[in-house]
């Protein structure tokens, strides 16, 4: 679904901004650049960090570039916004491809 692969590109790019040594404060810092040519490749690396069922491989990665390049102006907040609250209610509030569920 398309809430669940923004989850996990979520968690990719907050992966990507939490191990970097870079933390931009605005688009102009030069660490800004660096975690953007990171983010773009999220979908290549998508199956890197979990299960593509056999045979949806393809069709995962394009709807991933879709999403990514549809939603991409969203996905560069998270490289400013680097807390762990922004990434996991990210598809729920800022995306909002996601309902909220019961906790």
């Amino acid at each position: 679904s398309r809430c669940d692969l923004c989850r996990a590109i979520s968690k990719d790019i907050f992966a990507i901004t939490a191990m970097s040594k870079h933390a931009p404060e605005s688009k102009a810092d030069g660490g800004f650049a660096k975690l953007q040519t990171k983010m773009q490749l999220v979908c290549e690396d998508l199956g890197l960090h979990r299960i593509v069922q056999p045979g949806h491989e393809e069709h995962v990665d394009v709807e991933c570039k879709i999403m990514f390049k549809d939603y991409r102006h969203l996905f560069e907040k998270m490289l400013l916004n680097r807390t762990s609250g922004y990434a996991r209610n990210f598809c729920n509030e800022v995306a909002e491809l996601c309902a909220y569920e019961a906790a």
